[in-house]
């Protein structure tokens, strides 16, 4: 089961059906970081905090080499998972942690 982050907010239920599915590993493949700024954003929105169309900034990090955030991107959430779209990589590491 895909999560969400680290160890909280594991990604299940009828209101992520509709975004999850297999698309979580190939946001994955760009960059942990990236899965992880495009959850936090997903969180959001599902809460109700960030309205659909409505640009907005994710941060996240992976903690790889000192920890903090490491990875910024400008999103645009929408009503279905296949019409989001991440319009700009403001910052990601060059390098991927180990494992990766």
């Amino acid at each position: 089961m895909p999560f969400c982050g680290r160890r909280a907010w594991p990604l299940r239920g009828p209101r992520l059906a509709a975004f999850a599915r297999g698309d979580w590993h190939a946001v994955e493949r760009i960059g942990v970081a990236v899965r992880v700024a495009v959850c936090v954003a997903l969180a959001a929105h599902l809460d109700g905090q960030l309205p659909a169309g409505e640009e907005a900034v994710a941060l996240a990090g992976t903690g790889f080499g000192g920890g903090g955030a490491d990875t910024a991107l400008v999103l645009r959430p929408a009503a279905t998972w296949r019409d989001w779209r991440v319009l700009e990589t403001i910052a990601r590491p060059r390098e991927s942690p180990p494992g990766e």
